[in-house]
């Protein structure tokens, strides 16, 4: 194992390693080459202009590491602009742009490095397994990291731990200077397209992903991984999905997100989605048309004080907690996907957005939730205050059981509607005011992620009851638990 040190440029650097008073620090690319399993690339302070690949693999004991300085920061200028980041549209292949391209290698570990202007995508994973990326930063970007597969190689064992990133530097979609049409760049509008990633896409992988503590904010989408429709097995009552299994989204912080935070396409299996927070996301779980089997979203923390655009008079500004498949007329009849195992457990929202709207799913469990509604009209774009549901198509095998909130006609309203919806109202407030120094460029906005529950619903206590995964595992939950979001642990919950 070994220390290799590269740079912007080939020099000799002065310090002492290894006895030695001056070593020799080669360009990234030819480092990388070198390297061997468990040796360790420096990367010296400054800007790096020249893309690389890796192409060689450490172990699982003996990883090869690529990481910033110890002080100072090393920066990936890719110096594309966003303009160049429709290459390769929502799918890049092997032949776009990417500061860094991972083939077919194993156990790598990049650390600390910071990415600028790298459109369309950062790093760009390619039939690689074991590819761990911490504490890393990006701006402007289509994609951050993005990922694809052979059919004769996996993708899997992917890692996002402490990335802070931001897509949209400037803040035009959450302001509404450049519209969700822009973007979607349909017929007769601006072309904006280069803003329709997310801070990790992929496309047909296995799966097995982490992403865990980190910041998203003013992105279009945050995670979004889209899957080929012959991925999907089974019936509409028993699902099985080959691809984009075993995701982890925890610990992580979603702000100033214009369309989805967590956004599955096509399929999903064996994920779980808990203790994050989002703050003004349009539609923080988008579910629209997807196949899911086993699907858990536990203990999060929503919080919308305004809706996206900006601009009154928008369309696609009246933002959800949920996004499901919209009614037959603008989906082209499409039937709702298969689906078992979904279930949103112990959430905490205050919001001036639906809980979900002109919604039609499959299977649908939800419980222990707690509803806040604000009281006052929206600041930015006067409209009636928000109810809990609207317009949604209930169905037998979608249940919203034990919710409390303060909307008026609660439950009522839902149940004379036909929707299996049950719990409480009450009068006043669900959460204190959260009270913080409102910032576009602040991590969640300026708010500390808190939602402190009133003394109107401290008292409310949930049963017993058990969620069975696909897995063979089993999520307990005692009874006695408060309703709303709480840590995982205080849930009783260990392995997720």
């Amino acid at each position: 194992m070994a220390v290799l040190y590269a740079a912007p440029t080939t020099r000799v650097i002065n310090q002492q390693v290894k006895g030695q008073d001056n070593t020799w620090s080669l360009d990234l690319q030819t480092v990388i080459n070198k390297a061997n399993p468990g040796d360790v690339i420096e990367l010296l302070p400054g800007d790096y202009i020249a893309p690389v690949v890796i192409a060689v693999s450490g172990t699982k004991d003996k990883p090869i590491t690529i990481r910033g300085p110890k002080q100072g920061r090393a920066r990936m200028e890719g110096g594309r602009t966003r303009e160049q980041g429709r290459s390769g549209g929502m799918k890049p292949t092997d032949g776009d742009f990417a500061f860094i391209k991972i083939f077919h290698a194993e156990h790598i570990r990049i650390e600390g490095l910071a990415f600028d202007n790298c459109w369309p995508s950062s790093i760009f994973v390619r039939s690689a397994q074991n590819i761990e990326i911490r504490n890393c930063s990006g701006r402007g970007s289509r994609y951050f990291v993005y990922a694809r597969q052979t059919n004769r190689r996996d993708t899997k064992g992917i890692t996002l731990d402490g990335v802070n990133w931001v897509q949209d530097r400037h803040f035009e979609m959450w302001q509404g200077k450049v519209t969700w049409k822009d973007v979607k760049a349909k017929p007769g509008h601006i072309d904006n397209s280069f803003f329709n990633g997310a801070m990790f896409g992929s496309f047909d992988i296995k799966g097995d992903v982490t992403i865990r503590n980190c910041e998203i904010s003013h992105a279009f989408n945050a995670i979004r991984m889209d899957i080929r429709a012959k991925r999907i097995k089974g019936t509409k009552d028993e699902p099985r999905i080959t691809r984009n299994r075993k995701v982890r989204v925890y610990n992580n912080k979603f702000s100033f997100i214009r369309d989805n935070a967590v956004e599955p396409e096509m399929g999903a299996e064996d994920w779980a989605i808990y203790n994050n927070h989002f703050f003004n996301c349009h539609a923080a779980m988008s579910l629209d048309g997807v196949a899911i089997r086993d699907y858990v979203i536990i203990g999060n923390w929503f919080l919308n004080t305004e809706r996206p655009g900006g601009r009154p008079k928008q369309k696609n500004t009246g933002g959800k907690i949920f996004k499901f498949l919209a009614p037959p007329e603008l989906t082209d009849n499409m039937e709702p996907a298969p689906r078992k195992g979904l279930w949103s457990v112990f959430n905490s929202v205050q919001a001036r957005t639906n809980y979900a709207v002109e919604g039609r799913s499959r299977q649908w469990s939800d419980r222990y939730t707690l509803m806040g509604l604000y009281a006052k009209e929206h600041p930015v774009e006067p409209a009636p205050l928000q109810q809990v549901f609207e317009l949604m198509t209930w169905t037998e095998g979608m249940e919203v059981a034990e919710m409390v909130t303060n909307e008026p006609c609660f439950p009522q309203k839902y149940s004379a509607q036909g929707g299996q919806v049950a719990g409480q109202r009450v009068s006043g407030p669900v959460f204190e005011a959260s009270q913080f120094d409102y910032k576009l460029c602040a991590p969640l906005g300026g708010w500390n992620g808190k939602l402190k529950r009133t003394d109107a619903v401290k008292g409310f206590r949930s049963s017993a009851f058990k969620i069975k995964r696909k897995t063979g595992k089993s999520l307990i939950f005692r009874t006695g638990l408060p309703y709303g979001a709480s840590p995982v642990a205080d849930l009783g919950l260990k392995d997720i």
